[in-house]
């Protein structure tokens, strides 16, 4: 079995975001929140673009075994998460902000 991965970077809700921000010395901090609908037709769609952003890093972490591993069972569970249109979604909440310098 893989060891937990650690956290890449610091995550912000909408309150720790526009301290942060405001901190920097930015004003006029407006901060969103936005559910994005990402569909994916497959299970390889899915395997596909994991390996194009930043999740990628943690994939490299793993061993050729334990990503094998890692790889199968998350086949198997996605295959379960098919929705009315048979496709993969994903519905991440996205926190952005817009500010003045």
């Amino acid at each position: 079995m893989a060891p937990p991965l650690e956290p890449l970077g610091r995550r912000f809700d909408q309150a720790s975001l526009r301290q942060a921000l405001e901190e920097a010395g930015f004003r006029d901090v407006a901060v969103r929140v936005e559910r994005l609908d990402v569909a994916y037709a497959d299970a390889a769609t899915w395997w596909a673009s994991d390996w194009s952003h930043g999740e990628r890093a943690l994939l490299e972490l793993m061993s050729e075994p334990a990503l094998a591993a890692y790889r199968t069972a998350a086949f198997q569970a996605i295959q379960r998460c098919r929705e009315h249109d048979g496709a993969l979604h994903w519905r991440p909440e996205v926190i952005f902000a817009v500010a003045a310098r």
